[in-house]
């Protein structure tokens, strides 16, 4: 007859169980966050067409997605909206070149209006209208 002894277990043992499953947690975590962001290459730069400039697009708390989700680009001149034109390295600098050469732009709105305000500043001192911008859009940005 032999006596089996029963395990038990040690404050060591339960702390390096604990430990790792926070450190397994923390690899989830942080793979799961990783795989909403596209990778370099494929959304490097966002471009609107001529006579538009780029804005924040807003979207619910909490939302996660590419780059693109989260601006819209906006018409100068009939406050139209439209999705922005993604570029990036692995297209290559031709079609980079090609978006520039059709009158596409990185401009953000905020700096449109910043230049015209500026424009406006030096021509008339003093005067300072409200640009295209912000009569199309009522100063909403």
């Amino acid at each position: 007859w032999q006596c089996h002894s029963i395990p038990t277990t040690t404050p060591t043992f339960l702390l390096t169980s604990l430990m790792g499953r926070w450190v397994s947690a923390a690899v989830l975590i942080l793979a799961a966050s990783v795989h909403a962001m596209l990778p370099p290459g494929f959304e490097d730069k966002l471009y609107c067409p001529q006579g538009m400039c780029k804005q924040p697009k807003n979207q619910p708390d909490g939302f996660s997605g590419p780059a693109h989700m989260f601006w819209e680009c906006v018409g100068l001149t009939d406050n139209s909206r439209d999705d922005v034109t993604t570029w990036g390295e692995s297209e290559g600098k031709e079609a980079q070149d090609k978006l520039v050469a059709q009158g596409y732009s990185e401009k953000e709105c905020s700096e449109v209006v910043s230049d015209a305000q500026t424009r406006a500043s030096t021509t008339a001192p003093g005067l300072q209208p409200a640009s295209q911008l912000e009569v199309t859009t009522g100063g909403k940005r």
